[in-house]
């Protein structure tokens, strides 16, 4: 029996047709972590009878984690996809297709996620299965000097074991990683030096929704408004990002990833950005910490003004797909 190892893990995906019908995985990505699990939820019975704890019962189990991994201009599009509910594509440029992600009122059905450990028990190399996987929210991670992070929260209907699915991973190179010197940040149209940011959307989903007859979780549905937050920070260099926070000033935000390279056969580069049409900013009076630079951290929350690319938030995505 040989030991499990962190790197040799990986994780799979395919788009459920019906919610919690497992979908063979054609997909797979490198993960940087994961916390996958089901966990039953063992309960005392209520019997006032005696001193001492008597009996247990099963009740529901809770399914699902946070998946972490290294964005990509190209094949993890899928996610996207899963967090926003809608997508539209078309032609941008030759074999460069643009894809337009909408906030939706209904997710799609799910994903069937596929989780390798790195184990090989007894020969046999097995997987843990995660069928009716919808995603709660994401928070995407920009730093200068690292790659675009994304960490998913997944709430999952069932886990189970399987025989491990052929990996093929997608290009890897530097072409297709999202990278923070590729990122530029504008306020109101207006390019602004930042250090770093981040963006978080939550989709509000009621991940416990429970019916009678099954220990599983019935299909999770929205239970709260959607929440579009995040944060910029940089150095303190004047009163600009002050006055936004003092003033409640509402502006457009754009994250804008661009890369070098150019898709195959076309004059236009892989590209990703995220625009907040209407942000709020909040915050507090920047304070000295250190001897070093000062820095303003502006936190935003996004409002919606309609549906499309006038809600709270919407993402376009340029790459070689054909379509999502």
């Amino acid at each position: 029996m040989a030991d499990a190892f962190g790197y040799n893990a990986s994780i799979g995906w395919a788009e459920e047709v019906t919610w919690g019908t497992p979908v063979a995985r054609a997909l797979f990505m490198e993960v940087m972590s994961e916390s996958m699990s089901k966990a039953p939820d063992f309960k005392e019975a209520a019997s006032t009878r005696a001193l001492s704890e008597r009996r247990r019962y099963e009740g529901m189990s809770a399914v699902g984690g946070a998946l972490e991994f290294e964005m990509l201009y190209e094949g993890v599009d899928e996610f996207l996809k899963h967090l926003f509910g809608g997508v539209a594509s078309a032609v941008d440029d030759a074999t460069a297709f643009k894809h337009t992600y909408t906030l939706a009122d209904a997710l799609p059905p799910g994903l069937s996620i596929e989780v390798y450990r790195g184990d090989d028990f007894g020969g046999t190399e097995e997987a843990f299965l995660y069928e009716g996987c919808k995603i709660n929210a994401a928070t995407f991670t920009f730093e200068p000097d690292e790659p675009l992070k994304v960490s998913y929260e997944i709430v999952a209907q069932d886990e189970s074991i399987v025989a491990l699915t052929t990996v093929t991973y997608p290009d890897l190179s530097g072409a297709l990683l999202v990278k923070g010197n590729e990122l530029s940040c504008e306020l109101g149209d207006v390019a602004t030096t930042i250090d770093g940011g981040e963006l978080t959307i939550n989709n509000g989903l009621l991940t416990d929704k429970k019916i009678m007859g099954t220990k599983l979780i019935d299909e999770p549905v929205r239970s709260s408004r959607r929440q579009v937050t995040g944060s910029i920070t940089a150095d303190w260099v004047d009163k600009t990002l002050y006055n936004k926070m003092i003033n409640s000033t509402e502006q457009k935000i754009e994250f804008i990833l661009t890369s070098p390279t150019n898709i195959a056969g076309s004059g236009t580069p892989y590209s990703m950005a995220f625009t907040l049409p209407v942000c709020r900013f909040e915050g507090e009076t920047p304070a000295v910490s250190d001897p070093g630079i000062i820095k303003q951290v502006l936190p935003f929350f996004a409002l919606s003004t309609g549906t499309g690319t006038s809600d709270s938030v919407y993402a376009e995505v340029v790459n070689a797909l054909t379509s999502i």
